[in-house]
């Protein structure tokens, strides 16, 4: 809504709105071209909050159009700085407040004014780490740290932006440097102000909360010690309850639940003091969470109801899905089932709204458990599978994350070699110079020995120079790796080079459906762990049975494998390939299940040929997948299969009927595509 709202303003200068209360005859009151006349619509827009963005804007836009008019460069850098903040928090980050933005910066950068480029840049890098766009986020800080240092000024609010941006790509190491420089800032200038002291302290609980991502609680208890006792002299009430809330996440995750819940009352109290029913509803599911821990059904019972009814008056929807899922667990213990899957349900709905991938995971592996002690192994089967799929996301996430990270390092590291490379050159030009000078000077023995240390000087400047090479060499062949783990070579070389990948028609492919049969009767017998295990097996011995064909596994879903023989690149013999690792794994099944019996699955295999459209889904979390009626064809096949047949189309068999043997079925029914003909492959 708020982005329609703001794609419908024009120009404040050429249909601005007199009938708003207050804007009649002010203009010409004020006189159109003063600066007073910018400062006063600027001040109305501010004043003017984010439901009425229209107007919001339209003030704004007529500061900007009477500050260029009288070319006001500091009444431009307000203008521009205004309508860029509309964008940014009444319209979500809207993409068009980064150009005014980007204007404020360059008018600022034309009359010097540093403290309204650190601003802008600031402001930049805000707006791209927002958008996850955090190498850009980064190079935007990196500048305001350069016109920080011109003009002396402390930065330790700079270092900590840039300590989150690389808390946010898990780059804890790095972060963990910035947010400590950003300390050593704040040491260093003694805590002089009330607001240093406050900085400080969100400092220490900052690091303290990277220390509990890398699961060294003990250090993090270090930090939020330090900060609990810096509290108890500067009686910040925010910061307090952040501290005992951190310090009871903290032993709880130690299982220390007699301290972490000592630290959750101290939190609960205060936040009812302050009416802070946000942080009170979740402090009270933490309660709940943890005496579910102890079996303690009605204290958890207790305070998960509590803390259901204070969520439900903040409307805050992360605080409502934590505790549905607080309260399907404790009624799948009491065995009222009924009750779980509603709760369970209401936390899906919103996890799968708000993009909460782990909380996703989590309720279909509890509505796993709560279909299979109920009897309907249907249900538990889709559940289970869409388990495994959020489990495939969320690795694919965290694989794309790192890949970013790996870049981001890679990028660092090459500008650092650059930094190096210029030392060197200069240390180099420096040695020679002066080993000449003293050759002049020395002869003999003394001359042989200054000229073995300069080399030794030269030699050490080359080792760092190679050491710096293969350390970057090292991080790129890491990515590199990463980013073919993802996508095709092809692919992923058209994605670094022009930064995206078109998507694309391929005419002649083959496309393979694998799945289990039964698998849900295998889950009951294996148990989770087997079964994950085991699936894990299979799916590495079918990669390798692939890749010996150049063919593409595109991804699992479930218990389901999808591959795709002739793209990337054209292959005139996509079918036979298909077909051959098509029966390299139906053996390699029908073996293990003869060795191992009811501890492995029963497969089936479908195979179609076709024309599909292959690309990237997504931007940051993408994927590489195919569509198109053949790869619903496919799926149709190996569905009509039977367990151990690999069952192919008349396209397929077309193209390969003379190089193998096969036993016609005739047409058979599949969903959706009436009779189509059908080959097992012998």
């Amino acid at each position: 809504m708020c982005f329609a709202l703001c794609f419908s303003v024009h120009s404040a200068g050429q249909n601005f709105d007199k009938t708003k209360p207050g804007a009649t005859n002010e203009l010409d009151k004020k006189q159109a071209n003063d600066s007073n006349a910018v400062k006063y619509f600027i001040s109305s827009s501010n004043n003017i909050g984010c439901r009425d963005t229209v107007h919001k804007l339209q003030y704004a836009n007529a500061a900007l159009e009477i500050a260029k008019k009288i070319n006001w460069e500091k009444g431009i850098i307000a203008a521009e700085n205004c309508i860029g903040r509309i964008y940014e928090l009444c319209c979500s980050y809207d993409v068009r407040g980064l150009d005014h933005f980007r204007n404020m910066l360059l008018v600022a950068e034309t009359i010097k004014d540093t403290n309204s480029q650190i601003r802008a840049l600031s402001l930049l890098a805000t707006y791209y780490d927002k958008r996850g766009d955090y190498e850009e986020a980064l190079n935007y800080y990196m500048s305001a740290m350069v016109v920080y240092k011109q003009t002396g000024d402390d930065m330790q609010g700079l270092l900590g932006n840039i300590g989150t941006v690389y808390a946010n790509i898990g780059n804890y190491v790095k972060a963990l440097d910035y947010y400590q420089r950003a300390l050593k800032l704040l040491e260093e200038n003694k805590m002089i102000q009330q607001s240093d002291s406050i900085s400080f302290e969100v400092l220490l609980t900052t690091i303290g909360d990277l220390y509990v991502a890398m699961s060294q609680y003990d250090r993090a208890l270090e930090y939020y010690d330090s900060a609990k006792g810096l509290n108890r002299v500067i009686k910040n009430e925010v910061l307090s309850r952040i501290i005992f809330l951190g310090l009871g996440n903290i032993y709880e995750k130690k299982t220390n639940y007699s301290e972490a819940i000592r630290n959750y009352d101290t939190c609960l109290k205060q936040c009812m003091i302050s009416a802070d029913h946000v942080d009170e509803a979740g402090v009270l599911n933490r309660l709940a969470r943890i005496y579910l821990a102890n079996n303690d059904i009605i204290k958890a019972n207790d305070y998960a109801r509590r803390s259901l009814i204070t969520a439900n008056h903040t409307n805050n929807e992360r605080s409502l899905c934590d505790i549905y899922i607080t309260m399907g667990s404790i009624y799948t213990i009491e065995k009222k089932y009924s009750q779980a899957i509603t709760y369970y349900k209401n936390a899906l709905a919103i996890a799968e709204k708000t993009g909460m991938l782990e909380n996703v995971g989590e309720v279909w592996k509890q509505l796993t458990t709560v279909y299979k002690l109920t009897a309907q192994p249907a249900l538990a089967l889709d559940a289970y599978q869409n388990y495994i799929a959020t489990c495939d996301s969320i690795y694919n996430q965290n694989k794309a994350k790192e890949m970013l990270r790996l870049e981001m390092q890679y990028k660092i590291d090459k500008d650092s070699l650059k930094q190096i490379q210029a030392n060197v050159e200069a240390q180099r030009k420096f040695d020679l110079k002066f080993q000449r000078q003293q050759l002049l000077t020395y002869t003999g023995f003394g001359g042989l020995i200054l000229l073995v240390l300069v080399s030794f000087v030269i030699w050490r400047s080359y080792s760092r120079e190679k050491k710096a090479n293969t350390l970057i060499q090292d991080e790129k062949q890491k990515s590199d790796d990463l980013l073919l783990n993802i996508l095709p070579h092809e692919v992923a070389e058209e994605l670094k080079q022009k930064g995206n990948v078109q998507a694309k028609e391929f005419e002649h492919v083959t496309v393979m459906f694998t799945d289990f049969v039964n698998f849900t009767a295998a889950g009951e017998r294996l148990g989770a762990q087997k079964l994950v295990a085991e699936l894990d097996t299979c799916f590495v011995a079918f990669d390798q049975i692939l890749a010996e064909y150049n063919i593409e596994k595109i991804k699992t879903v479930g218990d389901a494998y999808l591959a795709v023989s002739g793209l990337p690149l054209a292959n005139t013999d996509h079918a036979n390939d298909i077909v051959k690792a098509a029966i390299e794994i139906r053996d390699y099944m029908l073996k293990r299940k003869a060795e191992l019996g009811e501890k492995t699955f029963e497969l089936r295999i479908g195979v179609h040929s076709g024309p599909v459209v292959a690309g990237i889904v997504g931007v940051r979390k993408f994927a590489y997948d195919i569509w198109g009626d053949t790869v619903n064809i496919a799926a149709r096949m190996e569905q009509s299969s039977e367990s151990g047949k690999v069952n192919i189309s008349v396209a397929t068999y077309e193209l390969v009927k003379n190089n193998f043997t096969f036993t016609y079925r005739g047409e058979i029914d599949a969903k959706n595509k009436g009779k189509l003909k059908m080959y097992y492959v012998d």
